[in-house]
C-alpha cells in the first residue's frame, strides 16, 4: 500500500456573461457531454501532436492485456484512465541499482537519447453525476507534485470548444470552466480544530535583489525557489498553538500577519510571492493546504496498492477515489455498489 494524492476539480458550463447561470452537461443543445467524451475524447487525444515546445509525450498507458488504459461507467456516468506522462529533449544516464548486505550498489547502464521519452502513468477521472447535471467533476493523482491535470484540463477545454461551442447561436453561448473544488466545512475543520504537524513557505522566481542574498543572481532565477519549514522533530509533537494562531489570522482577517515581519521580507518571503503549505491532523487523518495569495488549495490523501512496476494499480485507485468522492456527500456518485470495478 501507498499513499497517492488526488486533486479535485468543479467542472461546470456557465452562461457567457452569466457565471452563475450554468447549463446541464446533458442538455447542450441536444448533446450529451459524457456520451460525446465517450465515444470521441480518446480518439481525440490520440491524433494530440507531441509537445516539442515543452518537451513531452502524453499517450493513453495499456492494461496488462494490451487494451487502452480507459473505464467507462455509464450508470454513474464516469470516465476513468491512464495517461503516460514523460519527458524528453536531454540525454540521460541510467543506472542499475544492486542491493549488497542493505549497501546499495551503482552500475552505469547505457545513456538515454534526446528523442527518447522517460515516461510515468498517472491517474484521472471524469464524472458527471446523474443527480446533478448542472456539474461535474475532476479527480488527478498527484505524485511527487506531477500529473496530468494540465493536460486533460487544457485539451477538455479544446474539445469543448470543437464540439459545443461551434453550436452556440444568440441564445447559446457556453463557457467551460474548471476550478479547484473546495469543501469548506472540511477546510475549515483542519485548519481551525486540527493540529498542525508542519508550516512552509515557499517562493520561486526569485527578483534580482533576492537572488543576489542567495548568491544566484548570474544564473535563471526561474530554476530556483527558497523554502523555510517549521516542524517539530519528534514524533506526536505539534507547532505551537500561537504560531497556528497567526496563519489562522493571515487566513482570515490578517493576510500580513505573517509577513510584517521585517526580518521574514528579508529572506525573500513577501506577502504576494509566498505560497505557504500546511499539514494538519485532524481525527487521524492529515491533510495538506497550499495558500497562495489565500486563495487555499489543498489535495486529498488515499491509500492505494501498487503494481509490480511500484506505480498505482487502477483497480485500486479507481475504487478509492469512487469511495473518496462519496465520502463528501456531494450526490457525485449515483449507485455505490455499482461503480466500484
Amino acid at each position: 500500500m501507498s499513499l497517492r494524492k488526488i486533486d479535485i476539480y468543479d467542472l461546470f458550463i456557465h452562461k457567457k456573461f452569466k457565471p452563475q447561470d450554468y447549463y446541464k452537461f446533458n442538455s447542450l443543445k441536444g448533446v450529451d457531454f459524457f456520451e460525446l467524451l465517450k465515444t470521441d475524447f480518446a480518439p481525440y487525444i490520440d491524433l494530440l501532436p507531441i509537445d516539442d515546445t515543452n518537451k513531452r509525450t502524453m499517450v493513453w498507458s495499456n492494461f496488462p492485456n494490451s487494451a487502452r488504459a480507459i473505464h467507462i461507467d455509464n450508470n454513474n456516468k464516469i470516465i476513468a484512465g491512464i495517461i503516460d506522462e514523460g519527458d524528453f529533449g536531454n540525454v540521460k544516464n541510467t543506472y542499475s541499482i544492486q542491493n549488497n548486505l542493505n549497501n546499495p550498489l551503482l552500475t552505469t547502464g547505457n545513456k538515454l537519447g534526446i528523442n527518447t521519452s522517460v515516461s510515468n502513468p498517472y491517474f484521472f477521472m471524469l464524472i458527471f453525476p446523474p443527480l446533478t447535471p448542472n456539474k461535474a467533476f475532476a479527480c488527478f493523482e498527484k505524485y511527487k507534485n506531477r500529473s496530468v491535470k494540465e493536460f486533460i484540463s487544457k485539451n477538455l477545454v479544446k474539445f469543448f470548444k470543437l464540439h459545443i461551442e461551434s453550436l452556440q447561436d444568440e441564445n447559446f453561448k457556453p463557457v467551460f470552466c474548471i476550478d479547484h473544488h473546495i469543501d469548506n466545512d472540511l477546510m475549515r475543520n483542519y485548519l481551525n480544530n486540527g493540529a498542525y504537524k508542519q508550516i512552509s513557505f515557499k517562493r520561486s522566481s526569485l527578483p534580482s535583489d533576492i537572488a543576489s542574498k542567495y548568491h544566484i543572481a548570474n544564473y535563471a532565477t526561474s530554476d530556483f525557489e527558497i523554502e523555510l519549514s517549521i516542524k517539530s522533530t519528534k514524533k506526536n509533537r505539534y507547532i505551537p498553538p500561537s504560531a497556528k494562531q497567526r496563519i489562522l489570522n493571515m487566513i482570515n482577517d490578517n493576510p500580513e500577519s505573517f509577513f510584517s515581519v521585517p526580518e521574514f521580507n528579508s529572506l525573500g518571503f513577501e506577502l504576494d510571492s509566498t505560497k505557504v503549505t500546511i499539514s494538519s491532523e485532524y481525527n487521524n487523518s492529515v491533510k495538506k493546504f497550499d495558500i497562495a495569495k489565500q486563495k487555499i488549495r489543498y489535495s486529498y490523501e488515499i491509500d492505494v496498492n501498487l503494481n509490480i512496476e511500484e506505480n498505482s494499480e487502477f483497480k485500486s485507485i479507481y475504487n478509492e477515489t469512487v469511495k473518496l468522492l462519496d465520502d463528501l456527500d456531494l450526490n457525485i456518485i449515483k449507485d455505490f455498489t455499482t461503480a466500484l470495478i
